[in-house]
């Protein structure tokens, strides 16, 4: 969510391409929702585009530093990472993390479901992830807004991806470089839990309910609502997405008396659910910003659906802006 340029559309659909085609491909090979979420962020981290991986946005030291989290809705493991530098796949760490968030250790010690700078670029480095200089992350676009403080933006491409198979295994993740200019060290939600990611299975067997959300925004409002959970929370009381997240978007949002200290808020959300037993599900987003980018594609699909959703009135941030499809699978 945020202000894309419409002359970027055609790279912005290609990049989204890439990434349903990543996600499908270990689909059908490995039958993974959470690797196959894993991969789809990880093209998109690569992309040079977005603001996550390469190419993020720069902090006030002229760094990047990226945070990125991936949730399993079956077992709700979770792993997340803040603040990382170096690392041009931050989702990778963070699956590897989720992976062994169960494992046991001596001394007593449970395993990080979180980790932040140095800490987590060793963990990465340990689990044979790819690091390079952290310079060399910088593009030539995002250099050039660091340069020209004039350009400065609230929410600039921060990436969300949801994953659900017909057997209803579900599976989230987000992944930001952050806000422009922000201190160093800084943590938004796309690292936090329940903040940037969420993903659960509801019900008895034979009458569950999958469901999912990422979001998009100022980070800080975000963590200060727990905007994913919130909004899972309220879609397994309504059973009616669209509705669900007009009145989490409005009432835990907007309205929130966490955010009274905010004249302006900003967010973005996508949310699925799906019933395994009757195979029907719902792919649904909702937005206070200029507009909001999204793309979906299911392997009985030929091709994917691209949406570049425009808000009626970009100057009127207090209503949202809610879309969405059914689908069957």
């Amino acid at each position: 969510a945020g202000k894309h340029r419409a002359s970027l559309k055609p790279i912005y659909k290609r990049i989204s391409q890439e990434a349903c085609s990543k996600a499908l491909n270990v689909l059908r090979a490995e039958r993974s929702v959470t690797k196959a979420v894993m991969e789809a962020t990880v093209s998109l981290e690569v992309s040079g585009v977005v603001n996550a991986g390469t190419g993020s946005a720069l902090n006030s030291e002229g760094a990047v530093q990226c945070d990125a989290s991936i949730m399993d809705g079956r077992t709700m493991a979770f792993g997340g990472v803040g603040c990382i530098s170096g690392i041009p796949n931050p989702t990778q760490v963070a699956y590897e993390i989720l992976r062994n968030c169960n494992n046991r250790h001596g001394l007593g010690l449970i395993s990080p479901i979180l980790l932040v700078g140095d800490g987590a670029r060793h963990f990465a480095i340990r689990n044979g992830i790819r690091n390079v200089a952290p310079e060399s992350l910088i593009s030539e676009k995002s250099l050039k807004k660091f340069n020209n403080i004039k350009e400065k933006d609230d929410v600039q491409d921060t990436i969300g991806v949801i994953c659900v198979d017909s057997l209803g295994h579900v599976a989230a993740a987000a992944s930001s470089g952050g806000s422009q200019f922000k201190i160093p060290g800084r943590v938004g939600q796309s690292a936090v839990y329940g903040a940037g990611c969420w993903a659960c299975i509801n019900g008895h067997e034979g009458d569950e309910c999958s469901i999912a959300a990422t979001t998009s925004g100022i980070g800080e409002q975000i963590i200060r609502t727990n905007l994913a959970r919130q909004l899972c929370d309220k879609i397994l009381l309504k059973q009616d997405l669209h509705e669900a997240l007009q009145e989490t978007f409005i009432e835990a949002f907007l309205r929130s008396p966490a955010l009274a200290c905010y004249e302006r808020k900003l967010a973005g959300a996508l949310s699925l659910s799906y019933y395994p037993k009757s195979k029907i599900g719902a792919l649904s987003w909702a937005y206070n910003t200029a507009d909001m980018v999204v793309a979906y594609q299911s392997t009985q699909d030929t091709k994917m659906h691209y949406r570049l959703s425009k808000h009626l009135d970009a100057m009127i941030t207090q209503s949202p802006s809610i879309q969405g499809i059914c689908f069957r699978i």
